[in-house]
């Protein structure tokens, strides 16, 4: 981060997440070490401050948020093409402005603002529409009030009551009936919507005026009839093809799609608010308590619809952990409790921080080794600790959210784990051990497991440890290379005469695409050997790779592979549908040379020296855009099926300049710039202790360097 001359001091450049696929798991508060990902379903947009709380849950379609007493939105989930790009005024409002409401959506995000301005952002995804109408939406006179968004339809509520929509329109959910009146409330299902109007009566269109219960005609717009008259209703929420209404005697009643249970709130009482799902209805009593019903009722629901959304921690509802506002994503609970902590279950509820950026660091000591995929992921620090999250199901073969998940061996006292990588296909992880010892853990189904006999500790211990698809590779102390595992494309055999005493590998990378698999080998010549399937180029690396200089690091991607040759010099060969082997020129800057290369499934990712991160390649997972923290560098990247990840740590500080002027010497000249700022707040200088003024403590810290600058 370049900074003016005159302050040499460096106030932070930042590490962040890069994009997608899941993780759920962020350690943010340390000083160092932390480790985040971002975009995807269930990635994290955003970080939660240490001694922050929040004020707010938001839900939409996989993607939640939090409103956090700093004013920040903290956006977490599936973030498609655009959607890590929050606009400044939601991501770090005004306080004079700050954000009223936020929806949220799969592929695109609304806003509105106090002041009545509308923000939308994101990508328009297979031709739904996208945008704000031509003109704007209301008049400087007759701003918007409310909104409501769901899968690219948007309503806004104006000052007048008007009702304006736009967007998706496939079931005519964006035409406002003629004669609607002054509307209160607004909330969008899949298809339909329904409104409270200014008198307490309900309405609604779109889908659902008949129930033919077959998609997406269930019903839901067919309002009851004691919902139509004036008074009848005070609270109105749609889910995806169902309706919730609180009538203002108390009593629920809900209509449309209900074949997990999701409308039977009858009965229900002390009622003060409403969220919905797709599948699942959730409620707030008076009194803190939250219910859940449809979908997902039971722990082990894990199939489609069922994710556990209504299965309800225990404990949460009752002092201390009573409830003060509710969210429902698509397949997932969100709840904020009194204290200020947000609890989410289902869906997007993986890791041990239930899918919320952390607040803290579960170590102090840095990351030294990541890796994940679509499902879960790992990470290993120096100090020997490994954090896992994911998907807990253990019996279809996913790796599991906690330590308890991990093999026996992987934690011995003093022989930590210094390498961890995880497969994108197979929910697999292998491990090495500062011993050289190898462990592979979850889904083993091609023998992943089954190492050779020489492979692990011993005389000839692993120095480096691959997992692709289906196979594994390791490459020992004395250069040899095995492979086991999956060997359709030959990715286990390897070919005689690579990695052995006599010309020994130094490191392996695996890659694969779900029906191919290959090998990429660094030689400690400075080549680079590659074997396996061939169906793209994976394995036809340029003929001169390794003449013009040594390779000092390799990966192998879904159909593609990449070397980085001593220098920065990244070079990148196999498919290219994606464009992840044409290697921007970011990538190749020799005045901030690339460090470490990494490739996923359809995308390349680079560290640069300066603590950057240059990626390419498919973008729809939010997997190219880094969101880096201010005051942090990234120090470890890693790539894998639709997913990056980084670990980060604080910007050091460079020492104060106590030559202000930049003449060369810290004389009178300085002394003189000194006493001009004198009990001023200065940022560009002469605050050298950072108290926020310059006093007497800056005046000694100046005299105490008197003469040349070192």
């Amino acid at each position: 981060m370049q900074r003016p001359a005159h302050d040499r001091r460096r106030l932070g450049p930042t590490y962040a997440s890069i994009g997608a696929t899941i993780t759920a798991l962020a350690s943010t508060g340390a000083s160092h070490g932390q480790f985040v990902s971002s975009g995807g379903p269930h990635g994290i947009s955003g970080f939660v401050a240490p001694g922050q709380t929040a004020t707010k849950v938001i839900g939409g379609q996989q993607i939640l948020a939090a409103r956090m007493t700093d004013g920040r939105t903290v956006i977490w989930g599936r973030q498609g093409l655009d959607q890590p790009s929050v606009p400044a005024a939601v991501a770090s409002p005004s306080p004079t402005n700050p954000v009223k409401k936020l929806c949220l959506n799969t592929w695109n995000n609304l806003a509105l603002l106090q002041d009545g301005t509308l923000l939308e952002w994101g990508h328009s995804y297979e031709g739904q529409p996208y945008g704000l109408p031509a003109g704007g939406v209301g008049t400087p006179t007759n701003r918007p009030t409310d909104i409501a968004a769901f899968d690219a339809c948007r309503a806004a509520i104006l000052q007048d009551g008007s009702l304006v929509m736009w967007g998706n329109n496939g079931y005519g959910q964006a035409n406002v009936p003629a004669g609607l009146g002054s509307v209160a409330e607004v909330s969008l299902g899949v298809q339909h919507a329904l409104v409270r109007k200014s008198n307490g009566a309900v309405a609604a269109w779109g889908a659902g005026t008949a129930n033919t219960g077959s998609w997406p005609q269930y019903g839901q717009s067919m309002v009851p009839a004691e919902l139509t008259a004036a008074g009848s209703t005070s609270l109105v929420c749609a889910g995806g093809y169902h309706s919730i209404a609180l009538m203002s005697n108390g009593q629920m009643r809900g209509w449309g799609f209900n074949q997990y249970g999701q409308t039977q709130v009858a009965g229900l009482t002390n009622i003060v608010q409403i969220a919905a799902g797709t599948y699942h209805t959730v409620v707030r009593r008076s009194n803190g308590v939250v219910i859940c019903l449809g979908a997902g009722n039971q722990p082990a629901d894990l199939g489609f619809p069922s994710h556990a959304q209504c299965n309800v921690p225990q404990g949460i509802g009752v002092s201390p952990n009573r409830v003060v506002d509710i969210a429902a994503g698509d397949y997932s609970t969100l709840v904020l409790l009194e204290d200020g902590s947000v609890r989410m279950w289902g869906v997007a509820s993986q890791g041990p921080t239930g899918g919320i950026p952390k607040a803290t660091s579960d170590s102090a000591a840095p990351v030294a080794s990541l890796d994940g995929d679509s499902r879960w992921f790992v990470g290993v620090r120096t100090d020997g600790t490994m954090l896992v999250g994911g998907y807990d199901s253990i019996s279809n073969g996913y790796l599991g959210q906690s330590t308890h998940s991990l093999p026996a061996g992987t934690t011995v006292a003093g022989n930590r784990i210094v390498e961890v990588e995880v497969s994108a296909v197979t929910n697999t992880a292998i491990a090495r051990r500062q011993d050289g010892a190898i462990f592979v853990w979850g889904n083993t189904t091609f023998g992943q497991a089954q190492l050779p006999a020489d492979v692990g500790a011993g005389g000839n211990p692993s120095i480096s440890a691959a997992i692709g698809f289906g196979h594994c590779a390791a490459v020992l102390a004395d250069g040899t290379l095995r492979a086991w595992g999956l060997n359709t494309s030959y990715e286990a055999t390897v070919p005689p005469g690579i990695g052995t005493p006599a010309n020994p590998a130094s490191r392996v990378a695996c890659g694969g695409d779900g029906t191919r698999a290959h090998t990429v080998v660094q030689m400690r010549d400075g080549r680079v050997s590659c074997f396996g399937s061939n169906s793209h180029g994976q394995i036809s690396s340029p003929s001169w790779l390794g003449l013009t200089g040594p390779v000092m690091d390799v990966d192998a991607g879904g159909r593609h592979s990449v070397a980085l040759i001593e220098g920065g010099v990244v070079v990148c060969w196999g498919d290219n549908n994606r464009g992840q082997i044409l290697v921007p020129n970011d990538a190749l800057d020799p005045a901030n040379p690339v460090t470490r290369v990494r490739a996923g499934l359809e995308h390349t990712v680079s560290l640069r020296q300066d603590g950057t991160v240059v990626a390419w390649g498919r973008p729809f997972e939010g997997q190219l855009a880094p969101v880096v923290p201010a005051g942090h560098r990234v120090t470890h990247i890693a790539a894998n099926g639709n997913a990056t990840f980084v670990a980060t740590e604080p910007d050091a500080p460079a020492s104060p300049n106590y030559d202000l002027n930049d003449d060369g010497s810290v004389d009178g000249s300085d002394l003189g710039l000194l006493l001009a700022m004198w009990g001023m707040p200065s940022p560009q200088g002469g605050d050298f202790n950072d108290d926020g003024s310059v006093d007497g403590a800056d005046l000694g810290l100046l005299l105490s360097n008197w003469g040349p600058v070192p």
